[in-house]
């Protein structure tokens, strides 16, 4: 009598992006090594006031809620709260300018350790005393409780049975310490054995890799177009709101799975788009002098104890006018006129301010 094929173990695939400005995450559960992509299921519910996105803003607030019971993170903030942004980037600070800016950057938010201000401050600072990797680690935890009532079918009995694999994606070049941040900041928000006592795998994956593959199998699968064929090279170029990373591919197989490997070392630097960014408050700096710190970014000022981005309400509320018209830059471009937000809304500055309004030439 002839032996039955042996039939593949289904598992529970989960993957996470956890990005500089967004984070994704999606499920599979895929009997073997392949998946359709059309059986691929981004997590679309973040609660309440955050809509269904695939991907919601890498961003965190210790402020308290208001009377709205904000949830903090993600699109659902207080209006007065202070958001930290950009927190990815400090799990990989090691070049020696990103240092010293930080030491400078904390002995002004300390005021140079002035008694005065030390005894007004109770011994206490006005927001999160964490370090980057607790921050990220509270941001995943809830982007952790989220995932879990997506797969709520997935009891903890049924856990306890499935192997599951989690895949994490990282930048090319993340430095050791980074990788080891990022790992123990997802595994203590829950993403570990206590949760899936059959964990197998733990992968921290390149962007870029992650990002051709897909890209590949997104052509052939649902367009119908196989754009590639075996022996043939291709360059990724991934750029991403905190880092941008190129590298160079060999299409090693397509059926029966489609293979790629690596011909070039990866090239990745911190120059995403938040950089566009962080140079438009640079310019704004110059531009108000003094009324930068007192009327639209005050939190900086005020708060400022480390390396940490903020945010406040003003700032967020001008970065997100800035990024329409910096999606809708085209090299042909004209003059663009911005308005400042609430309290500058009326500012006038000689000409470079006129009734609250600014000018991008």
């Amino acid at each position: 009598m002839a032996a039955l094929p042996e039939v593949p173990e289904r598992r529970l695939v989960i993957a996470i992006d956890y990005g500089t400005t967004y984070t994704g995450v999606a499920i599979a559960t895929p009997a073997g090594n392949q998946a359709d992509l059309s059986r691929i299921d981004p997590i679309l519910f973040w609660g309440p006031q955050m809509g269904n996105h695939d991907k919601i803003p890498s961003v965190i607030s210790y402020s308290p809620a208001s009377s709205e019971e904000e949830q903090q993170w993600g699109t659902s903030l207080s209006p007065e709260a202070v958001a930290m942004v950009h927190t990815k980037l400090e799990l990989d600070v090691h070049d020696t300018s990103e240092e010293l800016e930080s030491i400078v950057q904390a002995l002004d938010g300390m005021s140079n350790l002035h008694f005065q201000k030390v005894k007004a401050a109770k011994g206490l600072p006005e927001y999160t005393w964490k370090g980057p990797e607790e921050i990220v680690e509270d941001y995943l935890t809830k982007v952790f409780d989220y995932l879990i009532e997506a797969v709520d079918d997935f009891t903890e009995e049924l856990r306890a049975e499935i192997p599951v694999d989690i895949v994490v994606t990282i930048p090319v070049g993340w430095s050791y310490r980074a990788k080891n941040s990022t790992f123990r900041a997802l595994t203590r928000a829950g993403f570990n054995k206590a949760t899936f006592p059959k964990l197998a795998e733990m992968l921290l994956i390149p962007e870029p890799e992650a990002a051709a593959i897909y890209t590949a199998r997104y052509l052939k699968e649902l367009d119908g177009v196989n754009f590639l064929k075996k022996g043939e090279c291709f360059v990724l170029c991934d750029a991403g709101g905190g880092t941008v990373d190129v590298l160079s591919y060999k299409v090693k197989e397509l059926e029966p799975a489609f293979e790629i490997e690596a011909v070039t070392l990866a090239t990745g630097r911190k120059c995403g788009s938040i950089f566009i960014d962080i140079a438009f408050k640079m310019w704004l700096k110059a531009l108000l002098g003094d009324k930068y710190y007192q009327m639209l970014d005050p939190i900086q000022q005020a708060y400022k104890i480390s390396s940490h981005h903020t945010e406040g309400r003003s700032m967020r509320e001008l970065m997100y006018s800035f990024s329409v018209f910096k999606k809708k830059f085209k090299k042909d471009s004209r003059v663009m006129k911005m308005d400042l937000p609430k309290p500058l809304d009326n500012l006038t500055l000689d000409d470079r301010v006129i009734g609250g309004q600014i000018t991008i030439t």
